[in-house]
């Protein structure tokens, strides 16, 4: 089953930094710097947090919050001027 999680992080390598972001784009919808809105079952979450868990040192922060769809049709994202409507 599909579950909608928001991803933020606080990387302070710039190459790692980097690394994830360009794995998130991939697979999730880049809503900030340094934060995404993925959209995927509990395998590849698994599987996500795997590479965060390899890769990360003390001085990283990654949050992955759960998103239900009714809270999420309740949020408001904007970027510049315009509203960004993303659904689950």
């Amino acid at each position: 089953m599909e579950q909608c999680f928001l991803i933020s992080y606080d990387i302070a390598d710039n190459r790692l930094r980097g690394y994830f972001f360009r794995r998130l784009k991939k697979i999730a919808i880049h809503l900030q710097k340094s934060v995404f809105f993925y959209e995927g079952n509990s395998e590849k979450l698994v599987h996500l947090e795997m590479m965060f868990s390899e890769k990360l040192t003390a001085e990283d922060n990654v949050l992955i919050m759960p998103c239900t769809k009714i809270s999420y049709e309740d949020a408001r994202i904007y970027s510049g001027k315009k509203r960004i409507t993303i659904v689950c």
